[in-house]
Order: C-alpha cells, then structure tokens, then sequence
C-alpha cells in the first residue's frame, strides 16, 4: 500500500526527472553536444533551449553552416524558427520520423561539389528516416552546382508547402506528396496539390513558365525559352506511383491544349537517389515516354541529345 511517505518520494523522482529531461538535457546539447559537431564542420546557432527535451526541439533565429572540406559540398541555412518533433517507439527498430516539422522564412544556400554518384552510399535505406507533416513558409533555396556547366545555378523563391511527406532515402518524392504547395523558379511558378484523403492518393504537378536555363542550365536549339509541364499521379502504393503527364515545348500552354502527352511508373526503389540525380531521371523518364507528333519528334530528339552530353555521370 501506498502511504504519505512514497507519495511524496514519487513526488521527488517526479520533479528530478523533469529538471533533467527539460532542464539539463537543453544545457548539455548546447554546451557539449554543439560543440562536438564543430569538428566535423557543422556549425549551429540558434536562440532558445532547442530540444526542450529530446524528443521536441524549438528555437529561432537558427543558423546552421556546414563547410567540412572545399572538394566536398557545402552549405548554409538561415531561418528565423524551427520546430520539430522525433516519435519514439520507431527509434527501438532504429527508424527516426520528424513529424510536425515547421521551418519559418529558410534560406538555404547550397553549393554541389561532390560527385553526386558517391553520395548514393550515404542515402539512409529506404523508410528509415522519413518526415511527416513537413511545411515551409516563405522558403528560399539556391543551389550551385560545380559539376555542370556554367556552372549550373538554381533559385527557388516564395517556397510554401503545407503538409508533406518525404523519405530522406528518395527525396525526389517530396514533389509528389505535398498536401498543398507553391513556389516560383525564377519568373516560372511551380504548384503541387495532393488529396490524401483517398485510398489511393492522387494529386497535380504543374510548372509553367519556366526557362529551360532554369532546369537543365542550358538553351536548346527550337525549344523556345520557356516551358510548360502537368503532371497528374496516383499512389498504387508506397513502393509505386503512376504519372500522366503533358508537356509544351513553348511555355504557352493554352486551357485547350493538352501538350504532348507522355506516362510512366515510378518505382520508388530505382529512385534512391540525390535529389539532382533523381530529377536527371524523371527528365530521361520524359524523353523517354514522350508521344510527339511527326515534327515535335525531330525537336524532342535534338533535346534529348543535348542533355544526353550534359547529364551527370558515374565517371564525372
């Protein structure tokens, strides 16, 4: 039987074990645990206690820089507040899932220097670390990248994704599982819309207006400067996902104009990949599956051999 006595005792393990996890446990990851990340070239400030406990971190004015060695990628990130939380139980399998994860105003800047093939051994395996509820407000990213020619530079702007999803192993797929999204590359505007209320989840990709510079780094010959592209998917599954899509060669795709039309199966398997490697494959995927007219075919073949000499490659 419980007496006054153990109540009490129950009472002071209770308040220890507060003091520690949302007390100590801040303390120790700024002074000691910060610290240690800074010899592998990883460097973060933020304001506030951070994880208020291991499991849920919070803070603002966050600053985090990672600049290990100049041959090898590099990048910053500014945000004015982070909040996120870590589910326990899959840690005991060792899967870690973030969900609630909230980035305000992130700017990113990222520089590519690293043959992105020998990134592939890095990737976790699929489904061992996964986001949930991931959202942006007002996100920028900018991207060099050293490996093509130029070199290549990419500015995503006005970055809003409400409610996404995205397997760290194949982040490509965040394009595919975003709840409700907007951004706009350089003048051109990406939009993403997803129903998960379904069985089957299905959604809608559209990019329109954008400069064939802005994706591939280059001007092909009759392309025209701009493009359009609509996207429609459907979830089989958590392992495929079926795309039917158009695309308009000019950027003046009309509400009576379906484009070119084109289709295929994404297998999530053959798509663990960097994110630039794994958009290299949704474009070959494109080129691949493309049903041109008689003279769109022409055009549609000088562009695929453009960017055949252009892609990224194991030997690069």
């Amino acid at each position: 039987m419980w007496n006054l006595n153990h109540i009490i005792y129950a009472l002071i393990l209770i308040a220890i074990f507060y003091f520690l996890i949302f007390e100590f446990y801040p303390y120790i990851f700024k002074k000691f645990i910060l610290k240690l990340f800074k010899r592998f070239g990883l460097y973060i400030y933020f304001d506030g206690k951070g994880f208020i406990h291991p499991f849920y971190f919070k803070a603002i004015n966050v600053h985090v820089k990672f600049q290990y060695k100049k041959e090898i990628d590099s990048f910053e990130l500014d945000c004015e507040s982070i909040e996120f939380k870590i589910k326990i139980l899959p840690l005991i399998v060792g899967k870690v899932q973030i969900y609630d994860l909230y980035l305000s105003y992130p700017y990113l800047y990222y520089e590519n220097k690293l043959n992105s093939f020998l990134k592939i051994q890095i990737l976790p395996d699929q489904k061992r670390v996964c986001f949930k509820n991931f959202n942006i407000e007002n996100g920028e990213v900018y991207v060099i990248d050293y490996l093509l020619p130029g070199p290549y530079k990419l500015r995503l702007t006005n970055i809003n994704i409400k409610n996404a999803k995205m397997d760290l192993s194949t982040p490509i797929n965040l394009l595919f599982f975003i709840e409700e999204g907007n951004a706009n590359i350089e003048q051109g505007i990406i939009t993403a819309k997803t129903n998960f209320k379904e069985k089957f989840p299905h959604g809608r990709l559209i990019l329109k207006d954008v400069k064939w510079t802005s994706v591939m780094g280059i001007k092909i010959p009759f392309f025209g400067t701009k493009f359009d592209l609509d996207v429609f998917y459907k979830h089989h599954s958590s392992n495929s996902t079926y795309v039917k899509g158009f695309l308009h060669l000019t950027g003046k795709s009309q509400e009576d104009e379906l484009g070119i039309p084109f289709e295929f199966i994404i297998y999530w398997k053959e798509y663990r990949l960097p994110m630039d490697l794994a958009l290299q494959k949704l474009i070959e995927k494109i080129f691949e599956t493309v049903q041109p007219t008689f003279i769109e075919k022409g055009i549609l073949t000088i562009g695929k051999e453009v960017f055949d000499r252009i892609k990224k490659t194991p030997e690069k």
